[in-house]
C-alpha cells in the first residue's frame, strides 16, 4: 500500500512545487494535491517517498510566499509531515524553529488566521491547530535553539489573539498546545509565567474573558508543573517589592501581587502549594501592613465558596489564621471580623472554629471590633444565620444592646432587627426552629432599653425597618396588628412596657406632653414675629418645651438647636402636618400620609433640620398601637373563631408554650388595651359606637366587656363625652350586680362617672342607677359567696371612690361587712380544698408554710384571700372619700383614721389583725397590703399627719421583711410615690428615709431599685435635693436609732449598723454637699428623743455617721466645709425635741457615746469595705458602689404589663398623679436578669446571714404580738360576754379581725387599693377603743 501510495503521488504531482513560469493557482492546487494525500496517509507510510517533498516545503520560497492560501497549505502540509515522521523529524533544529515559527505566524496572523474566521483560509487554520495538538509536534520546541524565546513567542503572539467570540474547540486546543509546552520545557520562562497569572487578575479577566479561560485551563492541566515556578514567582516578586521605599507604592503593589494569589486560588488553588506557606508566614511579620495584607488575602481565600478544602488542606496556616483574631492592631482585628462573613456563609465545616473566635470578639476591647462582629452577623441570611450560629451566640450580640459605645449599640440593634425582620415569616408559620431562635430578640432589644432614655429613639427607628415596619396599604392594617400580636406574644412585662410607654409615646397622658405645646408655640411664634404681650409667654413655652424633648435625643445639644431652627421656620402647613402626626385620635393612613409630607417639606425648607425632625415625630406620635389597631385588637377579643387558623387554635407545644395563638393574642390585645385606656383613651372617641355596642353582643368575650367598661369609663374621666341610654345603663348596671370582679369593678367605675358628669337625663339615670346598686351590693354582701363578695367589694370600691354622696349611707352596712369578713378564722380545711379545684400545680402554696418568708403566689390566690385585700381597700377608699368630702373637722378626720390606722398597724406587725391561724404566705400577703394601705392614705396631709413614730418604724420594717415579695413590691411602690414629689399627689419627705434600709438587703435587685433612685435623686435642683435627700440623713438616722436590732451599748452591734451608715453616705455625698452632711449629723446631738434610751442610740449614730463621712473625705480628697447657711436644723417631722435646758445640750455635746475603742474597729471596717468595693465593685456616681450585674426575683415568663388595677400606684385617685408614677417608673425598675450561677455565687455568706437575720426578726414579731394579742383576749373576755347584744359583738369582732391584711401588690391583675380607710362609724369607734 505504501508503494502504491508513493507511485500515485509521483504520478499524479510534479516533484518540482516550484517550477519556472508556474502560476500561484497551479502551485496551490498541487499543495492542496499533497495536503489531500498526506492528511489521508498513515504513519505507517513509507518515508522515502517523502524525502524529495520535504525539503521543497521547508524552502524559504514556500514558507515566506507572498499568497496567504499557499503559505496556509504548506502549514498544513508540514505538519502532517511531522505527524508521519513523529516522533523524529526530518529537520535540523534551526528548521525546526523555523518551522513553528512558520506555524505560529500563521495561526496568529492579524488578518487571517484563527481571529478571522470568515476568510477562505480558515480550515486550513483549523486543520492546522487541530493537527498540532493532537500529534503533540510542539514537544518538538524544546529540541530547537533557544526554546524558551521561542515558547515565549508562541504564549504572547497567542494570547494577544484570543478574542471572546472564539470557539470553545480552538480554546481547548490552544490550551492543549499550550499545556504540552510547559510540560516538554526543560525551563519556564519568567515572561509565560508573566503571561499566565496577570490574566488572573480581576481587571484582566474582565478586558479578556477568553484569555482568562485559556490560563486557567493551562494551569489547570499542568498545576504539577507551575507549583514551584508560581511560588518562586510570588516570593521573589513580593520580596522585591517589600524592599520598595516608598510607603504607598510598596503597598499597592502588595495588595496587587496578594489579590492575584486570591484570583489564582479561585480558579486554581494546586498552583499555590507553595505560596501558601508563604503567606502564612507574613501573617506574623512585624509589618502591619504585611500582616493585614496577608491577612486579608487567606481570609478571602478560605471564604471562597469554590475553596471547600484549603482549610483542610492547610491546616496550620487556617489555625494561624485563626491567631489573627486575637491580633495586637484593632484594624487587623476588624478586617479579621468582616472576612469571617463568608466562611459562614459558605463553608459549614469551619463554623465551630469561626464561630468561637468571633464569640470571644463580640467583647473585644476596642468598639470598632465590636462593631465589625455585629456588621458580619446582620449580613448573614436566614439559612446562615439559623443553622451555623447558635442561640448562645446571638445571646452574647444580644448583650452589645448594653455596650457603652454608641456606635456598637446601634450596630447591634441593626443585625438583632434585621435577623428577626428575615425569620419573622417563618416564626408567623410556627416553625419551632425559627421561634426558639430569633422569636426572644424584639423582648430583649426592648429590656436592653427601659433603663436608657437615650435609646428609644434609635430602637424606635430599629423597630420601624425591621420588626414592626409600617404597612404600604391601608389593606394591610390587620396584618399589621397581628404583627404587633405576635411580636407581643414573646414579650416579657419590661418589654412591653418599653414597647408601649417608651416606643410608642405613652409614658404620659398626651396633654401632659411636651410635643403638642411645641408646635402650638411655634405657630405662635410666627418666625419672630409676635405681639409684645405674647412674646415673653410664648419664647419660654418654647424653651420649656424644647427641655423636655430633648432628654430623649442622643445628642441633646444638636436637638435643640434644631428644633430653635425649626421654630422660626414659619410653615403653617408643615405644622398642621406634625400636629396630625402626633395626634392620637389619628388613624393609621392619615398618620403615614401626613408624615411622609412633613418630612419631605422640611427636607425641602432646610435639609440640616431634616434628621432631627423625623426623629420628633417619630418620638411624639404613635407608630406601633394606633386608633386603627382598636378594630383588630377588639376582633382578636371575640369569640368568633373563624379569625383564626387551624395552627393557631392548637397548642404550640413544640416550644414549649401551652398557649394557642388565639388565647396569647388575647391576652396581648388585652395588655394593649390597657394601655390606651391608661394613657391615652383618645383613641377610642372614634369608636365609641362600637363599644358600647361590644356590651351587648354575644360574639363578645368577658375580656372584651371588661377592656370595654374599663374604656369607657377612662374616656368619661378623661374629660370626653360618653353617652349612654337608659338600655345601656341597665347593661352596664347588669355587670355590676353579676359579672366577675373586674367586669363588676369597671361597671360600677362607669356608672359613677356617668352619673356624677351633670344632671342631664341620661346621667340622671346613672345616678339613680348607682344608689339601686349601692342599696343591693351592701344589703346582700352578708349571703355572697367569696366569688360573689370579691365582685361585690370591687364595685363597692369604685363606687365609694366616684360617687362618695351617693353612698354615704350604706358605709355603716359595708364597713360591718367588712370588718366581718377580715375578722374570719381561717379554714384550712377549706382552704385545702380550694386550692386542690384549682388548676395547675399548687405545690408552691404548700411549701415552707410555716415560714416568715413564705409567700402565696397572684396565681394561688383564692376568693377568701382576695376578698380580704379587697376589704381594706374598700376602707381605704371610704375613708379618703368622707376626708375629702369634710377635711375640715379635725375630730372627723380622728374618728375616721385612728381605727383605720390601728388596723391596719397590728396587721402589719401580725400579718393578720388577731389570732386567725393564717398560714404565713397568706399573713406574707395581708402585711404588704396593710403597708400599702398606709402609705396611699398618707398621700392625704390629714391622714398622713396620724402616722405616728410606731407606723413609721413599722413601714420600714416591711423594707426588712422576711420576705423577699414583701420587701421588693413594697419597695417598689414606695419608691414610685417618692419618685412623684413635688406633683400633686405626694408622699411627705419624711418617708425617705426608709428606702435606705435596703443597705443588708440579701437581694441585689432591691439594693438597685434604691441606689438608682437615690443616683437619680442628685440630677434634682439644689433646693429640692436638700430637702429630699440630704436633710433626710437627720430622718434616716432617726429611723435606725429605733431599730430593733441596734443597742448603743454593744460594740457587735455598733459595727454591724456600719453598712447602713455607708450605704447612705455612698449615694448621697458628694465634694459639694459633704459638709453639710457632716454637719447634720452633729445636729442630731442637739436635739432629744422622748425615748431616753433612743437618744443614746441617735447619739451614738450620729458620732458613728461623723466618723463614716470624715472617712469618705479622706478617701477622696475632700474637704468638710461648714455650709453657708446656719438655718439647717433638723427636721420637725423626726419627732425629736430641743432640750429643755443649754446645760443639758451642752452636756450632750461634750460627752462621747461611742464606747471606748469601738472607732478604730469602725474604721477597720471601713478599710476592708473600701478593698471590698475596689475589687468587686465599680463605681457609679460619686463614690457610690454598685455591682454591675443585677438579680430578679421575676419568674420567667411573667407578665405584668401594668397594674389591671388603676388604683394601686397610679391610682384612680388622682389619675394624673397615676400617670406620673408610670412615667416615674424606670427611676426604680432594675430588671436586669442574670444568670441563676451568677445569682448564687456573689455575697452567698452575706446573703445568708441577712435572710438569718430576718427570720429571727420575723420570729421575734411574732412572739411579741401573740403575747400582746393575748393579754388583750383576756382583758376583752369581760367585754364579750356582756356585749351579747347584736350588734356591738359583731362589732367588736369586726374590728379584731380587721387587722388582717390585704396584700396585693404591683402585679397583681385586680389591685384595686389606690386609698384605705374607713369611716368612723360605730363599728370602727369600737374598734378604736379596743
Amino acid at each position: 500500500m505504501v508503494r502504491k501510495h508513493a507511485k500515485r503521488l509521483q504520478s499524479t504531482v510534479d516533484p518540482r512545487l516550484l517550477a519556472r513560469g508556474q502560476s500561484t493557482d497551479a502551485l496551490l492546487k498541487k499543495l492542496k494535491t499533497i495536503q489531500v494525500e498526506l492528511t489521508q496517509a498513515d504513519q505507517d507510510v513509507d518515508l522515502k517517498s517523502l524525502e524529495d517533498l520535504t525539503p521543497q516545503l521547508v524552502s524559504d520560497q514556500m514558507m515566506l510566499h507572498k499568497d496567504q492560501a499557499v503559505r496556509a497549505s504548506v502549514a498544513c502540509c508540514l505538519a502532517e509531515v511531522l505527524r508521519l515522521y513523529a516522533p523524529n523529524a526530518p529537520f535540523t533544529s534551526d528548521k525546526i524553529k523555523d518551522i513553528f515559527q512558520f506555524f505560529l505566524l500563521e495561526l496568529t496572523a492579524p488578518k487571517s488566521g484563527l481571529s478571522n474566521p470568515s476568510t477562505p483560509r480558515f480550515p486550513d487554520y483549523l486543520a492546522l491547530l487541530d493537527n498540532l495538538s493532537r500529534v503533540k509536534s510542539c514537544t518538538l520546541i524544546a529540541d530547537a535553539p533557544d526554546p524558551e524565546e521561542l515558547m515565549t513567542m508562541w504564549y504572547k503572539k497567542i494570547f494577544d489573539m484570543m478574542r471572546p467570540d472564539m470557539s470553545k474547540n480552538i480554546e481547548l486546543s490552544l490550551a492543549d498546545i499550550l499545556a504540552q509546552l510547559v510540560d516538554e520545557c526543560r525551563q519556564i520562562p519568567g515572561e509565560v509565567l508573566d503571561i499566565l497569572l496577570a490574566t488572573f487578575s480581576s481587571k484582566a479577566a474582565k478586558l479578556n474573558p477568553a484569555a482568562h479561560r485559556l490560563a486557567v485551563q493551562i494551569c489547570l492541566a499542568t498545576s504539577d508543573r507551575l507549583q514551584s515556578n508560581v511560588a518562586q514567582y510570588f516570593s521573589e516578586n513580593i520580596v522585591a517589592v517589600s524592599s520598595e521605599e516608598e510607603p504607598e507604592e510598596r503597598e499597592r503593589e502588595l495588595r496587587s501581587y496578594h489579590n492575584l494569589i486570591v484570583q489564582v486560588n479561585r480558579y486554581c488553588p494546586a498552583l499555590l502549594l507553595g505560596v501558601i506557606a508563604v503567606l502564612e508566614q507574613e501573617l506574623t511579620a512585624e509589618d502591619i501592613i504585611v500582616r493585614s495584607i496577608a491577612v486579608h488575602a487567606l481570609g478571602t481565600m478560605f471564604g471562597d465558596k469554590q475553596s471547600s478544602t484549603l482549610a483542610t488542606r492547610y491546616p496550620s496556616a487556617w489555625k494561624a489564621w485563626l491567631g489573627r483574631s486575637v491580633d495586637k492592631q484593632p484594624a487587623l482585628r476588624v478586617l479579621w471580623v468582616e472576612l469571617t462573613s463568608n466562611i459562614l456563609t459558605n463553608h459549614p465545616q469551619l463554623r465551630i472554629d469561626v464561630s468561637k473566635a468571633l464569640t470571644s470578639k463580640v467583647v473585644d476591647p476596642d468598639e470598632k471590633v465590636r462593631a465589625a462582629v455585629l456588621r458580619v452577623i446582620g449580613g448573614l441570611d436566614y439559612e446562615t444565620a439559623l443553622h451555623h450560629l447558635d442561640r448562645a451566640f446571638l445571646r452574647t450580640v444580644s448583650d452589645r444592646l448594653r455596650d457603652r459605645r454608641s456606635a456598637v449599640r446601634a450596630e447591634a440593634r441593626e443585625a438583632l432587627g434585621r435577623l428577626y425582620s428575615l425569620a419573622y415569616p417563618e416564626i408567623e408559620n410556627h416553625d419551632p426552629a425559627a421561634t426558639k431562635h430569633f422569636a426572644w430578640i424584639p423582648n430583649t432589644m426592648l429590656v436592653s432599653s427601659w433603663t436608657d432614655s437615650k435609646a428609644t429613639l434609635p430602637l424606635i427607628a430599629t423597630f420601624e425597618k425591621h420588626v414592626l415596619p409600617l404597612p404600604t396599604r391601608a389593606e394591610d392594617e390587620a396584618a399589621w396588628v397581628n404583627r404587633l400580636l405576635l411580636v407581643g406574644k414573646h414579650l416579657d412585662e419590661i418589654g412591653s412596657k418599653a414597647l408601649f410607654l417608651r416606643l410608642n409615646n405613652m409614658v404620659v397622658p398626651h396633654a401632659r406632653k411636651p410635643y403638642l405645646p411645641f408646635i402650638e408655640a411655634c405657630e405662635k411664634y410666627n418666625g419672630g414675629v409676635v405681639d409684645s404681650s405674647e412674646e415673653s409667654r410664648v419664647k419660654d413655652i418654647l424653651k420649656y418645651s424644647i427641655r423636655g424633648i430633648v432628654t430623649l435625643f442622643p445628642d441633646s445639644d444638636k436637638a435643640a438647636q434644631d428644633l430653635a431652627a425649626f421654630a422660626k421656620l414659619n410653615d403653617s402647613r408643615i405644622y398642621r402636618l406634625i400636629k396630625a402626626s402626633i395626634d392620637p385620635s389619628t388613624d393609621l393612613k392619615t398618620y403615614i400620609k401626613a408624615r411622609a409630607e412633613a418630612i419631605r417639606r422640611i427636607e425641602a425648607s432646610d435639609d440640616k433640620l431634616l434628621a432631627t425632625m423625623t426623629d420628633f415625630i417619630r418620638i411624639a406620635s404613635y407608630p406601633f398601637l394606633n386608633r386603627s389597631s382598636i378594630p383588630t385588637l377588639a376582633k382578636r377579643l371575640t369569640k368568633d373563631k373563624r379569625q383564626w387558623r387551624e395552627s393557631q387554635i392548637g397548642p404550640d407545644t413544640q416550644h414549649g408554650n401551652d398557649l394557642t395563638d388565639a388565647e396569647a393574642f388575647s391576652v396581648v390585645a388585652k395588655s394593649c388595651f390597657t394601655f390606651i385606656t391608661k394613657l391615652a383613651p383618645q383613641m377610642y372617641v372614634p369608636h365609641l359606637s362600637d363599644m358600647i355596642r361590644y356590651l351587648d353582643d354575644g360574639a363578645s368575650s368577658p375580656e372584651l366587656i371588661e377592656v370595654t367598661l374599663k374604656a369607657l369609663a377612662s374616656i368619661k374621666l378623661a374629660g370626653m363625652q360618653v353617652t349612654l341610654d337608659k338600655k345601656d345603663i341597665d347593661r352596664v348596671s347588669y355587670f355590676t350586680r353579676n359579672g366577675k370582679e373586674l367586669q363588676a369593678k369597671y361597671a360600677a367605675r362607669l356608672l359613677a362617672v356617668v352619673a356624677a358628669s351633670s344632671c342631664k337625663e341620661p346621667n340622671a339615670a346613672a345616678e339613680r342607677k348607682v344608689e339601686e346598686l349601692l342599696a343591693e351590693l351592701s344589703d346582700r354582701l352578708e349571703k355572697d359567696s367569696p366569688e360573689r363578695l370579691v365582685a361585690d367589694f370591687s364595685a363597692l370600691g369604685q363606687l365609694f371612690k366616684y360617687a362618695p354622696r351617693a353612698s354615704e349611707n350604706v358605709w355603716d352596712r359595708v364597713v360591718r361587712d367588712v370588718l366581718r369578713e377580715l375578722s374570719k378564722t381561717w379554714d384550712a380545711e377549706a382552704a385545702k380544698a380550694r386550692s386542690s379545684s384549682k388548676k395547675g400545680d399548687t405545690a408552691s402554696e404548700q411549701a415552707d408554710e410555716d415560714e416568715p418568708h413564705s409567700w402565696l403566689e397572684d396565681r394561688d390566690v383564692d376568693d377568701v384571700v382576695r376578698a380580704k385585700e379587697l376589704g381594706f381597700d374598700v376602707l381605704c377608699k371610704r375613708t379618703i372619700a368622707a376626708l375629702r368630702e369634710d377635711s375640715d373637722d379635725r375630730s372627723q378626720v380622728s374618728d375616721m383614721t385612728t381605727p383605720v390606722f390601728r388596723l391596719l398597724s397590728k396587721t402589719m406587725a401580725e400579718g393578720q389583725p388577731r389570732e386567725l391561724n393564717m398560714p404565713a404566705g397568706v399573713k406574707s400577703r395581708l402585711r404588704l397590703k396593710a403597708g400599702l394601705s398606709v402609705l396611699k392614705m398618707a398621700l392625704m396631709p390629714v391622714c398622713d399627719a396620724k402616722v405616728g413614730q410606731h407606723d413609721l418604724n413599722q413601714l420600714a420594717g416591711l423594707v426588712q421583711d422576711a420576705c423577699f415579695n414583701v420587701r421588693s413590691r413594697f419597695l417598689h411602690k414606695l419608691l414610685l410615690y417618692l419618685a412623684n414629689q413635688g406633683k400633686a399627689r405626694k408622699l411627705p419627705t419624711r418617708y425617705n428615709a426608709i428606702p435606705f434600709l435596703v443597705a443588708m438587703d440579701p437581694e441585689d435587685e432591691n439594693r438597685e431599685m434604691v441606689s438608682t433612685w437615690a443616683l437619680r435623686s442628685k440630677a434634682l435642683p439644689e433646693a429640692e435635693r436638700v430637702k429630699r435627700i440630704e436633710v433626710t440623713l437627720c430622718r434616716y438616722v432617726h429611723l435606725l436609732s429605733h431599730h430593733e436590732d441596734f443597742k448603743a451599748d454593744d460594740e457587735e452591734s455598733i459595727i454591724e449598723f456600719v453598712p447602713y451608715l455607708t450605704f447612705y453616705i455612698d449615694y448621697v455625698a458628694t465634694e459639694q454637699n459633704v459638709g453639710l452632711l457632716y454637719y447634720l449629723a452633729g445636729r442630731l446631738k442637739t436635739v432629744r428623743d422622748e425615748d431616753t434610751q433612743k437618744s443614746e442610740s441617735l447619739y451614738t449614730l450620729s458620732e458613728m455617721m461623723q466618723l463614716i463621712i470624715k472617712h469618705k473625705s479622706q478617701r477622696h480628697g475632700w474637704r468638710l466645709e461648714q455650709p453657708e447657711s446656719k438655718h439647717f436644723r433638723v427636721p420637725a417631722d423626726t419627732g425629736l425635741r430641743a432640750f429643755p435646758s443649754a446645760e443639758d445640750q451642752k452636756r450632750v455635746a461634750g460627752k462621747l457615746f461611742l464606747p471606748h475603742g469601738v472607732a478604730s474597729k469602725i474604721e477597720e471596717e471601713l478599710s476592708r469595705m473600701d478593698r471590698k468595693s475596689r475589687s468587686g465593685f465599680k463605681a457609679e456616681g460619686d463614690g457610690a458602689a454598685v455591682k454591675r450585674k443585677r438579680t430578679t426575683k421575676r419568674k420567667p415568663g411573667q407578665r405584668v404589663v401594668l397594674d389591671d388595677d388603676d388604683d394601686d400606684v397610679e391610682g384612680e385617685d388622682d389619675e394624673e398623679a397615676g400617670n406620673e408614677a408610670d412615667e416615674d417608673e424606670e427611676q426604680v425598675s432594675s430588671d436586669e436578669p442574670v444568670s441563676d450561677g451568677e445569682e448564687e455565687g456573689r455575697g452567698a455568706r452575706r446573703k445568708a446571714q441577712a435572710r438569718e437575720r430576718n427570720r429571727k426578726r420575723a420570729i421575734r414579731r411574732e412572739t411579741l404580738a401573740a403575747r400582746k394579742s393575748a393579754a388583750e383576749d383576756e382583758d376583752e373576755a369581760p367585754k364579750a360576754t356582756k356585749a351579747s347584744s347584736k350588734k356591738v359583738a359583731k362589732k367588736g369582732s369586726s374590728k379584731k379581725t380587721a387587722k388582717k391584711t390585704a396584700t396585693l401588690a404591683g402585679n397583681s391583675a385586680n389591685d384595686d387599693g389606690d386609698d384605705g380607710g374607713e369611716d368612723g362609724d360605730s363599728s370602727m369607734s369600737e374598734l378604736s377603743d379596743e
